[in-house]
């Protein structure tokens, strides 16, 4: 039983020998700039709400981009020539020849 309380005592005076410190500690001297800025450094709402305006601007030009003018235009071409005919023995013959050209662009402006 007396094994217990001479641990204990051991135990108190060995954790304050070690707490103990040799000298005064530094102060660290802050102005009330200083504690603000400190506060608003690691203040992760804030930081947060600091970014709200640039993602509401973009949101916004997200939505202007339907009314963003579209440019487009197509064209067509078709050539058939289909001369047929009798030859100089008398057979028919038919020729045909044909030619599409088709074009279709577009842009955002």
């Amino acid at each position: 039983m007396q094994l217990l309380p001479s641990l204990l005592v051991s135990l108190i005076v060995v954790t304050s020998a070690l707490g103990a410190e040799s000298g005064p500690s530094p102060q660290r001297v802050m102005t009330l700039d200083d504690c603000i800025k400190a506060a608003l450094l690691h203040n992760f709402d804030v930081q947060i709400k600091r970014l709200n305006p640039d993602i509401s601007l973009y949101n916004l030009n997200v939505y202007y981009g339907d009314y963003d003018p579209k440019f487009s235009f197509s064209g067509e071409h078709d050539f058939n020539l289909s001369p047929g005919g009798v030859d100089a023995e008398g057979r028919p013959f038919g020729g045909t020849e044909s030619e599409n050209d088709r074009l279709s662009a577009g842009s955002v402006l």
